[in-house]
Order: C-alpha cells, then sequence, then structure tokens
C-alpha cells in the first residue's frame, strides 16, 4: 500500500471518528425532540377536538330559542329575585287550599332556604306538594313535620304542617 492511500484511510478514519463523536449525541436528542413533537401533534389533536366540541355545544346554544331560555331564567334566576319568590310561595299555598303563615325566606349559597307553617287538610298539602313540583321554579323539599291541631272542618282533621324547601339561583 502507498503512504498516500493510508494517509487518505487515516484521514477517512479520522473523520468518521469525529463525526461519530460530535453527531452521535445530536442523534439522541433529535430522537428525543422527535418524541417531544409528537406528544405536542398528540395534544394539538385533542385540543382541536375540543375547539370542536366547543363548537358544536356554542351552535346547539345559539339554536334554543328565546322563550325556551326564559323558561330556564324563571326556573333558575340568575339573581335574587325575592319578592317574586314570596309572591310565588304565597299562591302556591293559597292555590292548593292552606293557610300559610310564618313565611321565612333566607339567602344561602346558590338559592334561598324557605320555611313555612301551613294548616289545612292532608289533602291540600298534598296538592301543596303536586303544585311545588309542577312548578317552573325548582323547589327542593328539604323537611316536613306535621301535627294535629284537633279540630276538625266538615270531617276533615285540621292539620299544621311545616316545611322547609330550597329552590336555587344559577
Amino acid at each position: 500500500m502507498n503512504p498516500k492511500t493510508i494517509i487518505i484511510f487515516a484521514v477517512l478514519a479520522l473523520a468518521g471518528a469525529v463525526l461519530f463523536v460530535l453527531v452521535r449525541p445530536k442523534i439522541g436528542e433529535i430522537q428525543a425532540l422527535r418524541g417531544e413533537f409528537e406528544n405536542k401533534q398528540s395534544d394539538a389533536q385533542i385540543i382541536e377536538q375540543r375547539i370542536q366540541t366547543t363548537k358544536k355545544a356554542i351552535a346547539q346554544f345559539d339554536s334554543v330559542s328565546g322563550s325556551d331560555i326564559g323558561m330556564v331564567e324563571s326556573a333558575l334566576p340568575d339573581e335574587s329575585d325575592l319578592p317574586n319568590l314570596f309572591i310565588l310561595t304565597h299562591n302556591l299555598i293559597s292555590s292548593s287550599g292552606l293557610i300559610g303563615e310564618d313565611i321565612e325566606i333566607k339567602e344561602e349559597d346558590g338559592g334561598f332556604g324557605i320555611s313555612v307553617a301551613l294548616h289545612g287538610s292532608y289533602g291540600s298539602f298534598k296538592q301543596f306538594l303536586l303544585e311545588a313540583e309542577k312548578s317552573l321554579r325548582i323547589f327542593d323539599v328539604e323537611s316536613i313535620v306535621f301535627s294535629s291541631v284537633g279540630a276538625k272542618s266538615s270531617g276533615t282533621d285540621i292539620l299544621t304542617f311545616k316545611v322547609s324547601m330550597k329552590t336555587w339561583l344559577h
């Protein structure tokens, strides 16, 4: 072998070694970056799916009629509407044939607590509960305590009902 060929092989070997020493760590970095890039692509797809879902929900909300929104707002008002709540409670009591006293409405977390003492027959009380259930305003009956007054009106016992209810704001 001639010395020129040996020098060429030596230079090529040295260049290969230098290239190997310098490029090998970069290959690891490139692979790590490729994995990171794939993770970012996966995250971007998830975000795109969420955006599409949100756009569909917005389109669905925009298609809701004004009367439906009005019904939801009357069922779950977004602000304290104490006078109308008192009137609604009074109307529920009187329309069911009961006599109400000590109507107490307290503002609580996310809504109102309503306590009332009612006097009347069991049938009237059942009617009161049915009317409260059919009302647009959502009422949760939390407790009922009843007792007999002892008086009778047209053959039916007059009972006293102490009712605690809760209604909500949004």
